[in-house]
């Protein structure tokens, strides 16, 4: 049976949006990476590994003052090379990553407005 609806279809513009690179292909184990996060309600953390690793995930409220590391989130376990990817629904104003050894990895926050 055919349904006839009338429907509007409205183009909405394009978000906004920032990739920053926080590592690439490097290790991140010592005393990590970190960066700021822009005025966004969520972005992501995408992961790529080259060998067994854990990597810890900490966001910051208060600019890199105080660090958090939330339960769902990390750490991330890899048992090889791998990737993953992390989705922030926290305001953190900072987000650091840590690696458990020398295994290279290439992290990339995307944030989108």
């Amino acid at each position: 049976m055919t349904v006839n609806t009338n429907s509007e279809t409205t183009n909405i513009s394009e978000r906004v949006g920032d990739t920053n690179k926080l590592a690439d292909a490097e290790a991140i184990d010592g005393d990590g990476v970190e960066q700021g996060v822009g005025n966004v309600a969520s972005f992501s953390v995408f992961l790529d590994v080259e060998g067994a690793v854990e990597v810890t995930v900490e966001f910051s409220p208060d600019g890199g003052s105080t660090w958090y590391e939330p339960r769902d989130e990390s750490p991330v376990s890899f048992g090889g090379a791998n990737t993953d990817l992390v989705h922030v629904d926290y305001n953190a104003t900072r987000v650091r990553l840590t690696g458990s050894n020398g295994t290279a990895v290439t992290a990339q926050v995307r944030e989108v407005v």
